[in-house]
Protein backbone atom coordinates (compact mmCIF):
# COMPACT_ATOMS: atom_id res chain seq x y z
CA UNK A 1 0.00 0.00 0.00
CA UNK A 2 1.18 3.52 -1.06
CA UNK A 3 2.04 6.28 1.85
CA UNK A 4 2.87 8.82 -0.13
CA UNK A 5 0.81 10.19 -2.81
CA UNK A 6 3.50 9.74 -6.59
CA UNK A 7 2.14 11.21 -10.10
CA UNK A 8 2.09 9.31 -13.45
CA UNK A 9 1.34 10.33 -17.04
CA UNK A 10 -0.23 8.29 -19.08
CA UNK A 11 -0.95 8.57 -23.09
CA UNK A 12 -4.59 7.94 -24.25
CA UNK A 13 -5.99 7.92 -27.39
CA UNK A 14 -9.52 9.48 -27.33
CA UNK A 15 -12.26 8.29 -29.82
CA UNK A 16 -16.05 8.89 -30.52
CA UNK A 17 -17.15 7.83 -26.76
CA UNK A 18 -14.50 10.22 -25.05
CA UNK A 19 -11.60 8.48 -22.73
CA UNK A 20 -13.50 5.75 -20.76
CA UNK A 21 -13.11 6.96 -17.64
CA UNK A 22 -15.80 7.98 -15.04
CA UNK A 23 -14.59 11.25 -12.92
CA UNK A 24 -16.12 12.68 -9.86
CA UNK A 25 -15.31 16.24 -7.93
CA UNK A 26 -13.43 15.99 -4.91
CA UNK A 27 -14.54 16.97 -1.54
CA UNK A 28 -13.74 20.81 -1.94
CA UNK A 29 -15.11 20.57 -5.80
CA UNK A 30 -11.66 21.70 -7.06
CA UNK A 31 -10.65 18.65 -8.68
CA UNK A 32 -11.69 15.56 -10.22
CA UNK A 33 -10.72 12.33 -9.36
CA UNK A 34 -11.22 8.67 -10.88
CA UNK A 35 -14.62 7.72 -9.78
CA UNK A 36 -13.80 5.21 -6.81
CA UNK A 37 -17.04 2.90 -7.38
CA UNK A 38 -17.38 2.95 -11.22
CA UNK A 39 -13.88 4.54 -12.28
CA UNK A 40 -14.66 3.21 -16.03
CA UNK A 41 -17.03 2.38 -18.56
CA UNK A 42 -17.32 0.21 -21.74
CA UNK A 43 -17.81 1.33 -25.67
CA UNK A 44 -21.19 0.22 -26.88
CA UNK A 45 -19.17 -2.79 -28.75
CA UNK A 46 -18.33 -3.97 -25.12
CA UNK A 47 -14.61 -3.43 -25.77
CA UNK A 48 -12.70 -1.82 -22.88
CA UNK A 49 -12.46 1.56 -22.98
CA UNK A 50 -9.09 3.61 -23.44
CA UNK A 51 -8.72 4.39 -19.54
CA UNK A 52 -9.53 0.84 -18.98
CA UNK A 53 -7.05 -0.35 -21.42
CA UNK A 54 -4.08 1.63 -20.24
CA UNK A 55 -3.80 -0.61 -17.09
CA UNK A 56 -2.16 2.54 -15.18
CA UNK A 57 -5.27 4.22 -14.19
CA UNK A 58 -6.99 3.46 -10.79
CA UNK A 59 -9.93 4.43 -8.95
CA UNK A 60 -9.39 7.31 -6.62
CA UNK A 61 -6.22 9.06 -8.68
CA UNK A 62 -6.18 12.52 -8.65
CA UNK A 63 -6.12 14.46 -12.18
CA UNK A 64 -3.79 17.35 -12.81
CA UNK A 65 -2.83 17.48 -16.35
CA UNK A 66 -4.52 17.32 -19.24
CA UNK A 67 -2.48 17.96 -22.62
CA UNK A 68 0.22 19.70 -20.41
CA UNK A 69 -2.30 21.72 -19.47
CA UNK A 70 -2.46 22.45 -15.52
CA UNK A 71 -5.81 21.73 -14.39
CA UNK A 72 -5.00 21.21 -10.55
CA UNK A 73 -5.92 24.72 -9.63
CA UNK A 74 -9.28 24.37 -11.72
CA UNK A 75 -13.05 23.40 -10.37
CA UNK A 76 -14.44 20.24 -11.26
CA UNK A 77 -16.67 22.14 -13.95
CA UNK A 78 -14.01 24.03 -15.42
CA UNK A 79 -11.96 20.21 -15.48
CA UNK A 80 -14.82 18.70 -17.11
CA UNK A 81 -15.50 21.24 -19.93
CA UNK A 82 -11.47 20.86 -20.42
CA UNK A 83 -11.87 17.24 -21.00
CA UNK A 84 -14.70 17.98 -23.07
CA UNK A 85 -12.83 20.31 -25.59
CA UNK A 86 -10.24 17.89 -26.09
CA UNK A 87 -10.53 16.90 -29.63
CA UNK A 88 -9.75 13.28 -30.77
CA UNK A 89 -6.84 11.65 -31.27
CA UNK A 90 -3.70 11.56 -28.25
CA UNK A 91 -4.41 13.10 -25.04
CA UNK A 92 -1.76 12.93 -22.62
CA UNK A 93 -2.74 12.84 -19.10
CA UNK A 94 -0.86 13.00 -15.44
CA UNK A 95 -2.88 11.84 -12.47
CA UNK A 96 -1.51 11.92 -8.65
CA UNK A 97 -1.82 8.74 -7.32
CA UNK A 98 -3.82 8.81 -3.45
CA UNK A 99 -2.68 6.60 -0.45
CA UNK A 100 -5.80 4.06 -0.42
CA UNK A 101 -7.23 5.77 2.74
CA UNK A 102 -6.78 9.32 1.19
CA UNK A 103 -8.63 8.29 -2.11
CA UNK A 104 -11.36 6.79 -0.25
CA UNK A 105 -11.80 10.09 1.94
CA UNK A 106 -11.65 12.17 -1.40
CA UNK A 107 -14.18 12.22 -3.00
CA UNK A 108 -17.38 13.70 -2.42
CA UNK A 109 -20.08 12.39 -0.30
CA UNK A 110 -21.42 12.29 3.63
CA UNK A 111 -19.81 10.18 6.10
CA UNK A 112 -23.08 8.29 6.27
CA UNK A 113 -22.88 7.56 2.51
CA UNK A 114 -19.33 6.72 2.52
CA UNK A 115 -19.82 3.65 5.17
CA UNK A 116 -23.13 2.71 3.20
CA UNK A 117 -20.95 2.60 0.27
CA UNK A 118 -18.17 0.33 1.71
CA UNK A 119 -21.00 -2.09 2.98
CA UNK A 120 -22.38 -2.31 -0.39
CA UNK A 121 -19.20 -2.88 -1.56
CA UNK A 122 -18.88 -6.74 -0.91
CA UNK A 123 -22.53 -7.51 -2.68
CA UNK A 124 -24.14 -6.70 -5.70
CA UNK A 125 -25.80 -3.43 -6.49
CA UNK A 126 -29.01 -2.33 -8.70
CA UNK A 127 -27.97 -0.69 -11.26
CA UNK A 128 -30.75 1.98 -10.85
CA UNK A 129 -29.48 2.40 -6.77
CA UNK A 130 -26.19 2.70 -8.01
CA UNK A 131 -27.33 5.57 -10.54
CA UNK A 132 -28.90 7.58 -7.60
CA UNK A 133 -26.09 7.18 -5.50
CA UNK A 134 -23.21 8.57 -8.00
CA UNK A 135 -22.30 12.29 -6.75
CA UNK A 136 -23.88 14.97 -9.08
CA UNK A 137 -20.75 15.55 -10.74
CA UNK A 138 -20.39 12.56 -12.09
CA UNK A 139 -23.70 12.65 -13.05
CA UNK A 140 -23.25 15.74 -15.06
CA UNK A 141 -19.71 14.69 -16.78
CA UNK A 142 -21.72 11.27 -17.86
CA UNK A 143 -24.25 13.94 -19.09
CA UNK A 144 -21.93 15.96 -21.11
CA UNK A 145 -19.68 13.49 -22.28
CA UNK A 146 -22.38 11.30 -23.88
CA UNK A 147 -24.56 14.56 -25.50
CA UNK A 148 -20.69 15.51 -26.44
CA UNK A 149 -20.03 12.38 -27.83
CA UNK A 150 -22.97 11.88 -29.82
CA UNK A 151 -22.74 15.67 -30.98
CA UNK A 152 -19.37 14.84 -32.08
CA UNK A 153 -19.95 11.98 -34.20
CA UNK A 154 -22.73 13.82 -35.93
CA UNK A 155 -20.89 16.79 -36.70
CA UNK A 156 -18.05 14.86 -37.57
CA UNK A 157 -19.65 12.63 -40.20
CA UNK A 158 -20.82 15.39 -41.46
CA UNK A 159 -17.81 16.82 -41.67
CA UNK A 160 -16.27 13.90 -43.39
CA UNK A 161 -18.99 13.51 -45.88
CA UNK A 162 -18.29 16.93 -46.89
CA UNK A 163 -14.83 16.43 -46.90
CA UNK A 164 -15.58 13.50 -49.23
CA UNK A 165 -17.26 15.76 -51.85
CA UNK A 166 -14.77 18.37 -52.12
CA UNK A 167 -12.32 15.76 -52.65
CA UNK A 168 -14.44 14.19 -55.11
CA UNK A 169 -15.05 17.53 -56.76
CA UNK A 170 -11.39 18.11 -56.66
CA UNK A 171 -10.26 14.80 -58.66
CA UNK A 172 -12.86 15.67 -61.36
CA UNK A 173 -11.89 19.19 -61.82
CA UNK A 174 -8.05 18.05 -61.71
CA UNK A 175 -9.01 15.26 -64.37
CA UNK A 176 -10.82 17.99 -66.19
CA UNK A 177 -7.88 20.37 -66.17
CA UNK A 178 -5.75 17.97 -67.21
CA UNK A 179 -7.51 16.49 -69.95
CA UNK A 180 -8.25 20.07 -71.76
CA UNK A 181 -4.19 21.05 -71.04
CA UNK A 182 -3.57 18.12 -72.59
CA UNK A 183 -6.14 18.47 -75.70
CA UNK A 184 -4.56 22.32 -75.73
CA UNK A 185 -1.02 20.83 -75.95
CA UNK A 186 -1.86 18.16 -78.96
CA UNK A 187 -3.82 21.26 -80.37
CA UNK A 188 -0.84 23.34 -80.38
CA UNK A 189 1.35 21.01 -81.42
CA UNK A 190 -0.83 19.68 -84.41
CA UNK A 191 -1.19 22.88 -85.49
CA UNK A 192 2.21 23.50 -85.52
CA UNK A 193 2.66 20.67 -87.88
CA UNK A 194 -0.01 21.78 -90.02
CA UNK A 195 1.81 25.12 -90.39
CA UNK A 196 4.60 23.06 -91.03
CA UNK A 197 3.49 20.92 -94.01
CA UNK A 198 1.11 24.06 -95.24
CA UNK A 199 4.19 25.79 -95.78
CA UNK A 200 6.64 22.80 -97.02
CA UNK A 201 3.48 21.95 -99.69
CA UNK A 202 3.84 25.58 -100.52
CA UNK A 203 7.74 25.41 -100.88
CA UNK A 204 7.26 22.57 -103.04
CA UNK A 205 4.21 24.39 -105.39
CA UNK A 206 6.30 27.30 -106.01
CA UNK A 207 9.02 25.28 -107.51
CA UNK A 208 6.38 23.09 -109.52
CA UNK A 209 5.53 26.34 -111.15
CA UNK A 210 8.77 27.89 -111.90
CA UNK A 211 9.58 24.37 -113.03
CA UNK A 212 6.47 24.91 -115.18
CA UNK A 213 7.60 27.94 -116.13
CA UNK A 214 10.96 27.36 -117.26
CA UNK A 215 10.09 24.24 -119.16
CA UNK A 216 6.66 26.27 -121.00
CA UNK A 217 9.30 28.75 -121.90
CA UNK A 218 11.96 26.37 -123.44
CA UNK A 219 9.37 24.63 -125.33
CA UNK A 220 8.01 28.37 -126.74
CA UNK A 221 11.63 28.75 -127.60
CA UNK A 222 12.30 25.87 -129.07
CA UNK A 223 8.58 25.88 -131.42
CA UNK A 224 9.81 29.39 -132.49
CA UNK A 225 13.41 28.14 -134.42
CA UNK A 226 11.78 25.27 -135.62
CA UNK A 227 9.64 27.55 -137.49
Amino acid sequence: MQSEASCYSVELVKGAYGLGIYFAAAADASHAIVDTRVPFYRLPSGAVGPGEASGAILAGDLLLEVNDIDVSTLRFPQIVEQLRQVPRGPVALVFQRQPHKKAEETQMETPEKNQEEIHKQTEPQDVTTEEKERPKGWTVFQRLGSSAAASDVTAMQGLEGKVREMEASLTREQKCRFLAERKNVLYRNELLRVSQENAALRDQLAQLKLAQKRRDSFVTESLHLAI
